[in-house]
C-alpha cells in the first residue's frame, strides 16, 4: 500500500519510518524548505535526508492543495510547489497529518486568562495563569525558552510531567517553582539515524551571540572496526562561553 505523510517534524518522520518498516510505499510532505524545523539546524539534518530518500519519497516546500476520497476512504492527495506552483497528484491509500498542534484554550479565554503570542495559555513559574487559583499545564500552554526568553509553545512529556507537579503542589497550597525558563531537549530515531538535541536551534539565537563548533567522529573508537560516522554541533555564548546548546545526529548518536 502507499502512505503520505503530512509533515516532516519528529512525528511525521517517526511515523514515516514506522509505515516503511511495515513495507508501505511512503511519501513525506513538508511545507517549509528544511525537514526537522525546531530540532536540527539545516546542515545537521542532512544524513538523515539523504538515508530518507534512499527508502522513501520527501517532498519539501510543497502543500497539500486537495485530498481524493472514494467512498468515503483517501485515495489521493494533490500537492504544489511553493515555488513553481506545479501540482503533481499522489495516489495514497493512507494519510497521516503531522503538521503541528495548536493550543485548545476556549475554556481560559472564557474565564479571561491570557494568551500569548504562540496561541497557549501564559502561565508562570507556579504553573499559573493570569487568573487566580487557575493552573494550566501541557501542550495548551507557553512558556518562556531557557536560553532565548522567548515565548516557548510546550509540547514535549518531560517538561508537562515538571508543569504538572508544580500545578498540583501549588493548587493544594504547597510552594513549588519552576525555573525561569526550558530547556528544550528531543531525541528520536528513524531509518536507522538517531539524533539528540538540547537547546535552541540557530534561527532561534538570532539576538545572541553565539559560536559553533562542528566536529565529525564515529560510533565507535577509531581501533574498533565497524564505526558508523557521527556529526556533532556544539552552540556557545561568545562572551561568557556558555553552552547554550548541543546537537548530535548518526547511529547511536
Amino acid at each position: 500500500g502507499k502512505a503520505t505523510i503530512v509533515g516532516a517534524g519528529l512525528i511525521g518522520l517517526e511515523m514515516a519510518d514506522a509505515l516503511y518498516k511495515k513495507g508501505m510505499d511512503v511519501t513525506v510532505v513538508e511545507v517549509l524548505p528544511d525537514i526537522l524545523a525546531n530540532t536540527l539546524d539545516s546542515d545537521m539534518y542532512k544524513p538523515i535526508l539523504k538515508e530518507m530518500s534512499e527508502k522513501i519519497n520527501v517532498y519539501t516546500n510543497h502543500l497539500v492543495i486537495k485530498t481524493e476520497e472514494k467512498e468515503g476512504k483517501i485515495k489521493g492527495v494533490v500537492i504544489q510547489d511553493k515555488e513553481t506552483n506545479k501540482e503533481n497528484q499522489l495516489k495514497t491509500d493512507v494519510l497521516v497529518i503531522a503538521a503541528g498542534t495548536k493550543p485548545e484554550t476556549m475554556l481560559a479565554e472564557s474565564i479571561g486568562c491570557k494568551i500569548g503570542k504562540t496561541g497557549g495559555i501564559v502561565v508562570d513559574e507556579r504553573s499559573g495563569t493570569s487568573v487566580k487559583n487557575v493552573y494550566a499545564v501541557g501542550d495548551c500552554t507557553q512558556y518562556s525558552d531557557f536560553v532565548t526568553n522567548e515565548p516557548l509553545s510546550v509540547g514535549l512529556g518531560s517538561i508537562v510531567v515538571r508543569q504538572g507537579i508544580a500545578a498540583g503542589i501549588n493548587a493544594a497550597g504547597g510552594t513549588y517553582n519552576l525555573p525561569k525558563g526550558f530547556l528544550l531537549t528531543r531525541t528520536s530515531k528513524f531509518f536507522g539515524i538517531e539524533i539528540a538535541a538540547v537547546g535552541p536551534v540557530k534561527d532561534a539565537c538570532q539576538n545572541i551571540p553565539v559560536i559553533y563548533g562542528k566536529f565529525k567522529g564515529s560510533s565507535l573508537p577509531e581501533y574498533f572496526p565497524g564505526g558508523k560516522p557521527i556529526s556533532m554541533k556544539v552552540g556557545v555564548h561568545e562572551k561568557t562561553g556558555e553552552i547554550l546548546s548541543a546537537q548530535a545526529v548518526g547511529y547511536n548518536a
